[in-house]
């Protein structure tokens, strides 16, 4: 008599070799620890630009997709997405994008298509122009701020 095996697919929940595996969250980063998400709209929510808090750039950088920025960068940001300069960031440089987060450091105006945010720990010296602005209490800017 034939013994009949049944074979099943391994679940999302499981790696190749048929053990479990956790997936990350979305509050996660890849080795487990936590990260803060940028507050830009859902859609810019995966950042595909990540200048680290060791790098550092001078000169004119263009960001078409998403990006991060926890270095330090001097010059010109020109930026087809969103942008979120991380706590550890520190921007001199004018910065032009569809969404602008700032919980770093920036000298430099800000000019957004769509929104600026600046949380609670932000430094911001220069101007900001945008459609909507948001300052969280306890942010600091020194500029003028032009909405609409």
């Amino acid at each position: 008599m034939a013994e009949q095996v049944s074979r099943s697919e391994p679940k999302a929940s499981e790696d190749h070799r048929g053990g479990s595996r956790s997936e990350p969250k979305a509050s996660e980063d890849h080795r487990g620890g936590s990260r803060s998400e940028p507050k830009a709209s859902e859609g810019d929510r995966d950042l595909d630009i990540v200048l680290g808090p060791h790098m550092s750039f001078e000169g004119l950088l263009v960001l078409p997709k998403p990006a991060r920025i926890d270095g330090r960068i001097a010059g010109v940001v020109m930026a087809g997405a969103s942008v979120w300069v991380g706590a550890t960031g520190v921007v001199e440089a004018d910065l032009e994008a569809d969404t602008i987060v700032v919980e770093g450091s920036v000298r430099g105006d800000l000019r957004a298509r769509t929104s600026i945010e600046l949380g609670p720990e932000a430094v911001v010296s220069g101007d900001l122009t945008g459609p909507r602005v948001i300052v969280a209490e306890g942010a600091c800017v020194n500029g003028r701020c032009r909405v609409g």
